[in-house]
Order: C-alpha cells, then structure tokens, then sequence
C-alpha cells in the first residue's frame, strides 16, 4: 500500500478541521470526505448502530464475484457514494457548501471494477485493504488525477474513536496515524444539538458515547513513543495551529507550508462546520470558542462527564472539578440515569419536537 496519513479520533473531535487543514499541501493528496471502510468493515460492531454501519454485504458480494452489485453498494452507500460526482456537497456536521470537481462516472467503475475482480479470493484483512485501495484507485482515475498524485501521500480521515489504531499499526506498514483528542465536555456538547442546557442528554446514548470517548482519550498513552502515531489536541490546533501544524508537518514527512494553517477543500476554501465556527466568525478561518461547552451542559452532565473521563482528561491537561469525582462511578452512573429518565422537561420537548416533525 502506498504511504497514507490516517486520522482517526472520536466523532465530534476535530478530525474533519485537520483533515481540511491538510487538504491544500502539495505533497498530500486527501480524500475529500471519511473514507468509512476500515471503520465499517473491522470495528463497527463497537460503535453506535453496529447493523446500519456495517459493509459486510459489500464484502459478500465482492468474495460472491458479484461485482455489479459490488459497484451498485458503493453507489447507493450513504457514505461511500458523497464524492462519486460532479460537485461535492458538505452539509450538516462536515460543513455548508458545494464544490465542483471534474468526475468520470464511467471511468470510475471501470477501474473499479477491475480492482474488485482481484480480490475475490482474499479473506480479511487482505479484502479490506484491497478494497480501500480499489476504492481510493479508481476514485482518483474518475478525476483523470492517477499519474500526478502517483508520488503524493495519501491522507484519509476516519472517526472511529482511536478503535482502529492497533489494526492500522498491523496491517498497514506504510501508514502513520494522526489521532485528535478533544476535551470530553466540548464533544458531549457537541452531541446535545438543540436540546438546551437545562434538559438531559439521554442516558442510553450518553454512556455509551463516554466510553468511545475515555477509549479514545487513552489512545494518547497507549501509544505514546510509538514513532508511527502522532496525538493533537483539537485545543492546541485552534489556539496554537502554527506549533501544531508544523508538528504534523514534521511527523507526516512533508515541508510545513502555510497553506497548511487554511483549511480547504480540493483545494477551496472550507467553510467551517458547527463545531469550530460561531456564526459571527468568519467562516472560512481556524477559530473555536473552548467554553461554548459551559453554555450547553447542565451540572449533571459535566459531573458524569467528569466521572467516567476524568483520569485521562487530567493526563491530557483537561481541568476538571476533583469534588465531581467523589462518588463510586457505579453511583454516579445511577444517579444519572435516574436523574434523566425522570426529568419532565426533557420528555415534553421531544414529544413537542416529534409532533412538530410529524405535522
């Protein structure tokens, strides 16, 4: 496999503003959207709604020689097909605009479907990574761009909550790892969307969401000292991105270039997603407010946040209050749960937001 830069991280984490900040570098080229087969091929009985995530039928029909019906998965997939066209569209958590690109639908499943007929007779891992590298082949043969990114390092992003970091390790020799962290607060605020501050995050989804998250945050000392991964905290890449980037530029083996402090896309400027913009920023610059967590958490939140987190955010140099750590995390989960489940406002606003949905 040619040389790749893989970023992983949890969801929400700042994985989708470095991949951006990496985007315009001469010397990479990046795929421009989460290229999902790794995570949904090897971890996605891990991660939320294992079922609707996993590609093992495209992995079927491919071992089947099934190869129409292949391409016909990956064209109907909501993930795999986002940059199988004419103009890329950014909406909701990765942005807010379109960008045309120069694409051969035709071209694209030719080579596709000859990279698929070689992989028939593979078993995992070997099928997973031929079909990434089929994937990511005939993708680029669509742009007509297979000679002029031959010398370049690939770069793909991946949110999967550093789950796949020990396989990327094993099974892919030319691949180095960037991993983003983020403070745990900041993401759970992030996964709150409209509910205000004063009702609850369901429990059945924030529980589960903290433990991707702990995982993820002790990836920084899992592989520590391991010279193929790189660990950024989103807080350094916004308040310091020129230490950081030239950091990443070091470990990824490429000149620092102070395109590397614009985030793009192909090349254009991107605009920003929800995560890292406030609508009176400009869109197009790196920028977060750190506290915008504080606006979005009520206390209970912050307390089971800090509770089930609280040992790897102080590694990393998170403050949190040492009082909201006191109780056995048994109890602190308990009382949580309780405390959501039973909260009146909570329940009226989404039956309120339903009904709305419905009319």
């Amino acid at each position: 496999m040619q040389q790749q830069i893989l970023i992983t991280g949890m969801y929400r984490s700042g994985t989708t503003l470095l991949h951006h900040l990496l985007d315009g570098h001469h010397a990479l080229t990046v795929f421009p959207f989460e290229n999902c087969i790794f995570r949904d091929s090897i971890v996605a009985g891990q991660l939320p709604f294992p079922k609707q995530r996993s590609i093992q039928p495209l992995l079927d029909f491919i071992q089947a020689e099934k190869t129409d019906d292949a391409i016909a998965y990956i064209l109907g997939h909501e993930k795999l097909k986002l940059a199988l066209g004419k103009e890329l569209v950014l909406k909701g958590s990765v942005g807010d605009q379109k960008i045309a690109q120069e694409f051969d639908f035709e071209v694209f499943k030719f080579v596709l479907k000859n990279g698929l007929s070689r992989l028939t007779k593979l078993e995992k891992p070997g099928l997973v990574i031929g079909l990434f590298e089929a994937y990511q082949d005939a993708y680029y043969a669509g742009l007509g761009q297979q000679n002029e990114i031959a010398e370049t390092i690939f770069a793909n992003k991946c949110p999967e909550a550093g789950l796949l970091i020990k396989y990327y390790l094993e099974h892919l020799t030319g691949a180095k790892i960037i991993h983003v962290v983020r403070d745990p607060r900041a993401v759970m605020a992030s996964f709150k969307a409209i509910l205000p501050k004063a009702l609850f995050h369901p429990f059945f989804r924030l529980l589960p969401q903290l433990a991707l998250l702990n995982h993820s945050l002790s990836c920084r000392d899992q592989f520590i000292g391991n010279p193929k991964v790189l660990t950024v905290r989103y807080e350094d890449l916004v308040t310091q991105p020129d230490q950081t980037m030239k950091q990443v530029a070091e470990f990824s083996g490429i000149e620092f270039d102070d395109i590397l402090l614009r985030p793009t896309l192909n090349g254009v400027p991107w605009r920003s997603n929800s995560s890292n913009v406030d609508r009176k920023d400009n869109a197009f610059e790196i920028h977060a407010n750190l506290d915008k967590y504080k606006a979005k958490l009520n206390k209970a939140e912050i307390r089971i946040i800090e509770a089930l987190c609280g040992h790897e955010m102080q590694k990393l140099k998170y403050e949190i209050d040492k009082k909201s750590s006191s109780r056995p995390l048994f109890v602190e989960k308990c009382l949580y749960t309780i405390r959501s489940s039973l909260d009146v406002r909570t329940f009226i606003f989404k039956l309120r937001r339903r009904i709305r949905l419905r009319n």
